[in-house]
């Protein structure tokens, strides 16, 4: 969606508009970049932002361009020149979409450089000093190591990914009341004296990697602690660490693996999880699935854990049957809805069965349950759910 209709679709949510009467010491800075031959659109004053932690933004295609104004801060009025400004040196640079955080964040340099640059020309130094331009860089450094550090713990390195799981992650720095360096240390797990802070970080809730859900059908209130029953696996800074690693491999992968698409209806597809990189597989298909796959779609997520009640206090360790159901849906003006479904199934085998692992998997799985219903069933109900599709394909060999 465009910018005009985020805005008018956050209006109807609302009930009421966000934009404010454009201030006149904005709109004349406006002006003068189109006075320049700058290819800006129209300006959207906000009173509030779009994003957490977002002052504004600009949209490439039409040269629109938002910048939030709070009026209650002192410096509100100041911040919201400057950000307009900024915006208006990133419209000029007409920069390409970035492919990396490198490239993302090397851009933000050059827009900056560009803002002192239109400040001097246009005699505003007032806007953006030099010492402005210093402190700003200096801040980019910061922000390009929490990025990919947080591009890390989401998996994925895209640029627009790691933004939002860094967005996501000033929750935590926030609930926490870290400083920025305790902050910068607990993403890359490396808080030596707190190394609880290295593990909460890797429970963010990774549902704002994606931009459009359908909430779960299931009651939620019994998940946070338990959400997989008596099956739920304890979490300990070893499993900890053993999903800050595997979430560090698939991040380091090229994008690439790819579910068969079939228009026909599901396409399983069958994983044995029994080592670190069977996680590493497995957990890249769902990046893969959740944050790249028909991202204009809305995605229902649904987690089901089979295993056999009888076998959980005896000796022998039991098999444990999980799938994750993926159900894709758009619908146009006229009603008309198209519904795409995605399967996954993985096989934690009875013969080779280590907990680690598995509550790593637990782990991972559940910093999506504010977006995924997650239920438990006996093994026998999984068998037979996943036998009509083993009939028409052979099992991998391991």
């Amino acid at each position: 969606m465009s910018l005009v209709d985020d805005l008018e679709s956050l209006r109807q949510h609302l009930g009421r508009s966000i934009v404010l009467p454009t201030p006149p010491a904005c709109q004349a800075l406006f002006e003068q970049a189109k006075a320049e031959g700058i290819p800006v659109g129209n300006l959207f004053i906000l009173s509030r932002s779009l994003a957490a932690g977002v002052r504004g933004s600009y949209e490439r295609r039409s040269g629109d361009v938002w910048c939030h104004y709070d009026s209650r801060s002192d410096e509100g009025a100041l911040d919201v020149l400057q950000c307009l400004l900024t915006l208006i040196a990133y419209v000029k640079l007409s920069l390409p979409p970035p492919m990396t955080i490198e490239e993302d964040w090397h851009q933000f340099r050059l827009a900056h450089e560009e803002t002192w640059a239109l400040a001097k020309a246009w005699k505003r130094e007032e806007l953006f000093t030099a010492l402005d331009l210093e402190a700003f860089l200096a801040h980019n450094s910061y922000l390009y190591r929490c990025h990919a550090a947080a591009g890390d713990l989401a998996g994925n390195l895209r640029p627009s990914s790691a933004r939002n799981a860094y967005l996501a992650l000033l929750d935590v720095q926030r609930h926490y009341q870290w400083s920025d360096t305790q902050f910068e240390a607990a993403l890359e797990g490396r808080r030596e004296d707190d190394e609880e802070a290295n593990t909460v970080v890797l429970d963010f809730d990774r549902c704002s990697l994606r931009a459009f859900w359908f909430p779960p059908e299931r009651d939620k209130r019994d998940q946070a602690s338990c959400p997989f029953g008596q099956f739920t696996l304890p979490q300990t800074t070893q499993t900890a660490r053993v999903l800050r690693s595997v979430l560090a491999l698939v991040a380091s992968q090229s994008i690439e693996a790819r579910l068969p698409k079939s228009a026909d209806g599901p396409s399983p597809t069958f994983f044995y999880l029994e080592c670190e990189q069977d996680l590493s597989i497995v957990m890249a298909h769902i990046n893969a699935l959740f944050l790249e796959d028909f991202p204009d779609y809305s995605l229902r997520a649904q987690f089901s854990l089979y295993a056999d009640v009888r076998w959980k206090d005896t000796v022998a360790p039991s098999p444990h049957l999980y799938n994750v159901r993926m159900e894709y849906l758009t619908c146009d003006g006229k009603q008309e809805c198209t519904l795409i479904l995605r399967e996954l199934w993985m096989l934690v085998p009875a013969r080779k069965r280590n907990e680690i692992i598995e509550a790593a998997w637990q782990r991972y799985l559940r910093s999506w349950l504010t977006c995924a219903s997650v239920s438990t069933y006996d093994l026998y109900t999984g068998l037979q759910s996943l036998w009509p599709f083993l009939q028409s394909s052979m099992l991998p060999s391991k």
